[in-house]
């Protein structure tokens, strides 16, 4: 009998899965990698790309996650986590820690990263009050 607590085997090619709408935000495009499917939604991996990303940011914002990376595959992107600035370009790997105060700043252009999380149900929570001031991110690294 298949143990079906187990997690499968998966792979998906770039023709199995399109770049779509209706992630947690509406300006970035998100490529879903299969792996939700094969650990039975213990942890999500999706290839996530710019669509219009907005002027001034994120804004400040938490993410309700136990675990979260993000690789860059193309592009940048400068981080605030809670006061420190951190820039992510092509090749970089970030591990975010649980639930950390951040806010982003995109290139608008070819910027793709790969985004990969648990639990899959994640709440994204903005963030009131004080926070550290933000540099200028008008000026590309």
């Amino acid at each position: 009998m298949l143990d079906r607590t187990a997690t499968q085997f998966s792979h998906v090619k770039p023709a199995d899965t399109a770049f779509a709408p209706g992630g947690l935000r509406d300006f970035f495009l998100y490529r879903d990698l299969g792996i939700a499917k094969a650990t039975h939604g213990k942890v999500i991996a999706h290839l996530v790309k710019a669509n219009m990303a907005p002027e001034t940011g994120t804004g400040w914002h938490r993410h309700e996650a136990d675990f979260q990376i993000v690789i860059m595959v193309k592009g940048w992107a400068r981080f605030m986590y809670e006061d420190k600035e951190t820039l992510v370009e092509a090749g970089d790997v970030v591990h975010q820690r649980p639930r950390p105060g951040n806010k982003e700043a995109l290139e608008k252009r070819h910027w793709e990263c790969v985004r990969t999380r648990l639990p899959v149900r994640l709440c994204r929570r903005a963030l009131f009050g004080l926070r550290p001031p933000t540099p200028s991110w008008r000026a590309v690294p």
